[in-house]
């Protein structure tokens, strides 16, 4: 063979080899990885989708236990006066004004350690303080002192400054009689504008009446809190998110406070103890609305229940769900949003006021 036949071959030979993609070829590639790239596009936005929606039930189940342990604890601490028993105090004529800056009708409120209504369409007389109430939930009053002590450094709170009320309230048992039950009840504490006032002491035995003993280190003073807490509408403006709110009183009036986005409804059942001669402070019977002086000083416990929504929708969803908070049904369901929802509840009892009842 000759050479040139050979080298003839082997060229045809290595050009059939070294050829490229054919149009259809190419074709069919770009097809399949175009099919391989929205599989894994349509892969990851249902991950950031399930994501998202995972973040936003977290977020509303963190908002509910959230709302339900601050209102827990301080309905706990609903009627906390320090030394001060404030089952002595004389019954106020009637339910006082839960929203007056009068210096007579806060005195009063001390009395009543929880107050509240049913919220219905319109917000009753007394109750001017709130604003943007959620039609169809309900508002609570709770009424204690802090914790923290005037000028201590270490509680976060030294109560060094005005624009709050203070209380005092005096250990002293005058050897005359005890002033607290001998019909002098307003010497044994003071409700104050400014932690520069003291009048009251601390001994526990002093030699004259009312309970100021010469010489003698003064009672503690304490920051006094009045809380209304009520779901609003709106959490800024009108942004359409219901919110947990509470209004607080301060020397210079109130002051409304946002807690908790996504709450849409709040529920209360007040313990009501009927037979407080008794002594046991347990609940006899449950009811939404205590209509007396006589039913809310004798509440001794609180069955809460909140529901929880989402501050946004869910892409897809349509919640036809009705929801039942406690014996309440609330209007306007099922609903037919993209919203998802969830009720909590739990019952609190106020040690403070059963606690006084021996129990």
């Amino acid at each position: 063979m000759h050479a040139s036949s050979l080298m003839t071959r082997r060229s045809r030979a290595g050009s059939v080899s070294e050829r490229g993609f054919t149009l259809v070829e190419l074709m069919i590639a770009m097809g399949l990885s175009l099919m391989i790239l929205a599989g894994l596009v349509t892969v990851f936005v249902n991950n950031s989708n399930t994501r998202k929606e995972i973040e936003r039930t977290t977020r509303q189940i963190e908002n509910g236990r959230y709302a339900i342990e601050l209102l827990s604890n301080n309905l706990i601490l609903a009627g906390f006066y320090a030394e001060f028993d404030p089952s002595t105090l004389p019954d106020p004529g009637s339910v006082p004004e839960a929203c007056s800056t009068v210096a007579a009708d806060i005195q009063a409120g001390l009395a009543l350690p929880i107050q509240g209504y049913r919220h219905g369409t319109t917000t009753p007389t007394g109750w001017s303080c709130i604003t943007d109430v959620k039609d169809n939930t309900d508002v609570v009053v709770v009424r204690r002192t802090g914790t923290c002590l005037a000028g201590a450094t270490d509680c976060g709170d030294p109560l060094t400054s005005g624009g709050f009320y203070y209380f005092q309230a005096s250990l002293c048992t005058p050897t005359t009689g005890n002033a607290e039950l001998a019909g002098t009840v307003t010497d044994a504490y003071r409700l104050l504008t400014t932690t520069a006032t003291t009048s009251l002491n601390r001994h526990r035995r002093c030699t004259a009446s009312p309970c100021v003993c010469a010489n003698a280190p003064f009672a503690d003073i304490r920051r006094y809190h009045t809380h209304i807490y009520f779901v609003a509408n709106n959490s800024v403006g009108a942004d359409g998110v219901p919110t947990l709110k509470r209004a607080e009183l301060t020397g210079g009036g109130w002051t409304i406070v946002p807690l908790v986005e996504g709450i849409e409804n709040l529920k209360l059942e007040y313990g009501i103890d009927s037979a407080p001669a008794i002594g046991d402070g347990m609940p006899d019977e449950y009811t939404p609305t205590p209509d007396t002086v006589a039913k809310w000083r004798n509440v001794t416990s609180v069955k809460l229940y909140l529901l929880a929504r989402n501050t946004e929708p869910s892409p897809g969803y349509t919640n036809s769900k009705t929801y039942t908070l406690g014996n309440d049904t609330p209007p306007d369901q099922p609903y037919t949003d993209a919203y998802r929802r969830q009720v909590f509840g739990t019952t609190v009892k106020l040690a403070n006021v059963a606690g006084r009842r021996g129990i």
